[in-house]
């Protein structure tokens, strides 16, 4: 397998680690292979390679690097949401594993690791790669176990795999034709998630004063998802340049801003602006999906 036509990132900040998985890699015919040390670099990296394979520790100068990987599998770093990504995790805790795992890589290994160990993996996955699901918080390779009777079907988006393509020397055009058709469905799908939180959301705050049950920080942690679903409501409608969305998305960030200030409850002006925006905006991104 040749790995000669592959843009590579490897981003470890131990330099004795660094280089020598990075001449493990040049030894093994990864020939665009790009080195850095700190997520400011990856970031950089990121932003202008548009890598095919990002190998990468969890953490780089003390910053979270899932960060970044949870940016590019939600559209808002590099070129899109498809690199390979290994992640190697300095620590074998629970907690932390998953905090990694939720990023969205494609794998995770436990460092130190074994070099020969390593390109099994990569050479695995550029065989075949997971297809990715979408819920309201997470983008990314499907690790669910089996699905369980009266849950939640959750469909699943076959990804386009660049090592692949790239090792068996494929189509570079019908890759890039794969990536925007992947994408968009990610995009409709992530949209689609969004309205039946903005729905619940419609629900569960209403509710929440009717019962004279007011627990001011889950008001405040569901009025801050509120702001967040709107941003990235206008972020990943910008496209259709549509007016309506914009304004009721920007309604409702106000709105939530308002709840997420109270000191005992919203009024009942506050409550009607909330689930208006919430009910409009939910109807006008129904309005650009497909049926």
């Amino acid at each position: 397998m040749n790995f000669n036509d592959v843009n590579s990132l490897l981003a470890i900040d131990n330099p004795s680690v660094r280089r020598g998985l990075h001449d493990f890699f040049k030894a093994a015919n990864f020939g665009a292979l790009t080195e850095v040390s700190s997520h400011v670099q990856l970031h950089k990296a990121i932003e202008e390679q548009n890598p095919d394979l990002i190998i990468t520790a969890a953490e780089l100068d003390g910053f979270f690097i899932g960060h970044l990987i949870s940016a590019i599998r939600n559209t808002k770093l590099g070129g899109h949401p498809f690199p390979v990504v290994v992640m190697l995790s300095p620590v074998a805790g629970h907690d932390y594993l998953k905090k990694v795992i939720d990023s969205g890589p494609d794998d995770v290994l436990l460092m130190p690791i074994a070099p020969d160990q390593l390109l099994a993996r990569i050479r695995a996955l550029a065989k075949r790669r997971k297809p990715f699901v979408v819920t309201q918080d997470y983008t990314g390779p499907d690790r669910r176990g089996k699905h369980r009777p009266g849950g939640e079907t959750i469909p699943l988006v076959d990804v386009p795999n660049p090592l692949n393509v790239k090792t068996k020397k494929g189509n570079l055009t019908l890759l890039q034709r794969e990536i925007e058709r992947a994408a968009t469905s990610l995009n409709a799908m992530k949209l689609g998630r969004y309205i039946v939180q903005l729905k619940w959301l419609n629900e569960a705050i209403p509710k929440m004063h009717r019962d004279e049950c007011i627990d001011l920080p889950i008001l405040g942690t569901h009025a801050a998802r509120l702001c967040q679903v709107a941003e990235d409501v206008k972020l990943r409608t910008a496209v259709f340049a549509d007016a309506a969305i914009n304004s009721l998305a920007d309604a409702l960030m106000s709105a939530a801003d308002t709840a997420s200030e109270v000191t005992e409850r919203l009024d009942d002006q506050g409550l009607e602006t909330l689930s208006v925006s919430c009910y409009g905006l939910s109807q006008a991104i129904a309005r650009l999906l497909p049926q």
